[in-house]
């Protein structure tokens, strides 16, 4: 990947970065993931598991870096309907509850309610929804509805809210990038001659052991034996 490209998603994926206490440290270490990662999807996967991120950061990521549900499902190892399943519930835990009441309603002539309608709005808010029937059946319903127009302008503002509340940070320049390459694959370097004079010195160990062993009596002579 190249630094161009990391910065569209910089700002949201160093906000996710909460294994490192420096700043500093966090830049140079999601370069070095940008660096080997061949998509966007595997330098999400790798931060991930970096920092140890989970369902509780699903909701982040989506509105942070607007992946889509097939790329979130590739993160996760999952499948697309437990994503929007995830999604839903987070989201739910930001909004009030469902209303109830005789303004809703029970029985539409599109054939949605509102409660149904209520389960789409999240997809809805994501642009996830690709089934034509169903987009035509939501919109009439939307369009109908007073108490579902509400709903799903909540759905917007929380989507706002979410948006606004990520960090911005400086964009990498060119320089950076080099920089901290430059000094990642110094340090490859040591890490590689390290594990080379280790490997040596054990190589070296054990010939010294086999040798000893094959020119070393098994046991020492009787006295009393000798001529």
């Amino acid at each position: 990947m190249r630094y161009q490209d990391l910065n569209t998603y910089w700002d949201g994926l160093l906000a996710l970065g909460r294994r490192f206490s420096k700043t500093d440290e966090a830049r140079a270490q999601l370069i070095e993931e940008a660096s080997s990662s061949d998509s966007l999807e595997d330098l999400v996967e790798q931060w991930v598991l970096v920092n140890d991120l989970g369902q509780p950061q699903l909701l982040q990521l989506k509105v942070w870096l607007q992946m889509s549900y097939s790329q979130l499902a590739q993160v996760f190892r999952c499948g697309q309907r437990e994503i929007a399943q995830w999604l839903k519930a987070q989201r739910s835990l930001y909004l009030p509850a469902y209303p109830v009441g005789p303004q809703l309603i029970a029985e539409p002539a599109d054939g949605l309610s509102c409660f149904m309608v209520e389960q789409y709005l999240s997809q809805w808010i994501d642009a996830e929804i690709f089934d034509v029937r169903t987009i035509q059946s939501l919109r009439q319903h939307l369009s109908d509805c007073s108490a579902c127009q509400e709903r799903l302008e909540l759905y917007r503002q929380l989507q706002s809210k979410i948006l606004n509340s990520r960090p911005s940070y400086q964009a990498i320049s060119d320089q950076e990038w080099r920089e901290t390459l430059k000094a990642y694959h110094r340090r490859e370097r040591r890490w590689l001659v390290r594990l080379i004079l280790y490997a040596a010195l054990i190589f070296f160990l054990a010939v010294v052991g086999i040798v000893w062993l094959v020119l070393v009596p098994e046991k020492s002579p009787n006295i009393f034996e000798l001529p």
